[in-house]
Formats: structure tokens, sequence, C-alpha cells
């Protein structure tokens, strides 16, 4: 049953993204779309934001905490959408970041190098093994392309009846991922004064493999 509200809560996160993304266009404000987004939510019956939204844009983006403000969205962009519908007291968490175009060959270069990290993690994740390597198998993707230290934060936490519970996915947990935990998986670069990418999804422990509950494209989208 708590599975199955996840399950709910992260279908109606992936829908608002479908929703929002016509919205998204040069001149428009960060707050308003965390706003829209928070009225996609409860009006496709969740009871509301699983926490406040992340939409940070351009330098902005760089910061992997930023929360929406009055900044419009400029041509080279990069934003960093992070957010999560509440449903039945279960919290969804996912982020996906989108380019105003055009996009530059360093666009495709950090963010291709976030996805295959994003993936090695997913590809890695199962019951049995230790947190600490679903975090290695992220942050040795980004360390190899140099650019180890601009991922500075862990890969992933718990969700649940709170939006960060645990197991902690860090580089120094080694407590043991079991069956039907739901984690989260979400490397990041983050470049100072120019941007930054981050890629999350919400991931369901089974015995042998990592499912990823979001539907959501990963593919770089520029609009």
């Amino acid at each position: 049953q708590e599975i199955e509200s996840l399950k709910t809560a992260i279908e109606i996160t992936d829908y608002g993204f479908t929703q929002i993304l016509p919205e998204i266009k040069e001149g428009v404000s960060e707050k308003y779309i965390a706003a829209k987004i928070s009225y996609l939510f409860k009006t496709n019956g969740a009871e509301g934001d699983s926490y406040e939204s992340i939409i940070a844009s351009g330098p902005r983006s760089a910061l992997p905490h930023a929360r929406a403000t009055d900044k419009e969205f400029q041509k080279g962009d990069f934003i960093v959408m992070d957010f999560g519908a509440l449903y039945n007291g279960y919290h969804a968490d996912m982020t996906r970041t989108v380019l105003i175009g055009p996009a530059t060959s360093k666009h495709h270069e950090i963010y291709d190098i976030v996805l295959e990290s994003q993936l090695n993690g997913i590809n890695t994740a199962k019951a049995d093994i230790e947190c600490l390597e679903v975090d290695k198998a992220c942050r040795t993707i980004i360390q190899d392309k140099g650019y180890g230290e601009f991922f500075n934060h862990s890969t992933g936490h718990g969700i649940g009846l709170e939006v960060h519970t645990l197991p902690r996915i860090h580089k120094t947990n080694k407590e043991i991922l079991k069956t039907n935990h739901v984690i989260t998986i979400e490397p990041g670069i983050y470049l100072p004064n120019w941007g930054g990418v981050r890629i999350e999804d919400d991931c369901l422990i089974m015995p042998d493999h990592c499912l990823p509950l979001n539907q959501s494209t990963k593919e770089l989208i520029i609009i």
C-alpha cells in the first residue's frame, strides 16, 4: 500500500512535468513555474507539493538547493527543476534539467556526463549492497570526466512519509539496501557562475535490480 501511494505521487509528478513544459520559455520567471507546478499537483489528485520546488535557472542552477525567485529565463540557461507531489501522505521527489536554447557543446557535455552517472547508479542499485556502492557508481563517472569537485552533495536518500529519510545514499554509508526500499538517485554537476545539471529518479529496490518509478524523459529537452 505504501509503494502504491508513492507510485501515485510519482505519476502525478510526471504528469505535472509534461504539463509544465509548454509554459517554459524565455522571459518566464522561476516563481511562475513553481506556482504553476503547485496548481497542477493540487488539481490532479495530490494534496499539494511534497516540498518547496527548486526552480533554478542560469548561474543559479549551480546552487543545489536554490529556491525559485523572480529571475526570468534567458537564452542559454540550464533550468534545474526539483519538485514532487504529495499523495496520501507520501512524497515524490524528481529532478529534471531543461535548457533554453541554443545549446553549446559544453551544455551537452555536462548534461551527458550527469545522465551517464545517474544511469550507472540505477544499474548498480539492488538489494543487499551497501549504499556507498550506489554513490560510488555515480561519483566515479563524474570524477573520471574531471568534474568530481563539482558534485558536492550525496547521491540520494530514502523517501516515503518524509521527503528525506533513511537510507542515505552517501559515500561513507555502509548500510545495506533492502528489497522495497525506495530511494532517490540524483547525481549532479554544479559549475559556479555558469550553471548546473541534476537528474533524479525515485527508485524501487528489488532483489536483483533497481526499478526507476519516474517515466519522464531524461533526454536533454532544449526549448
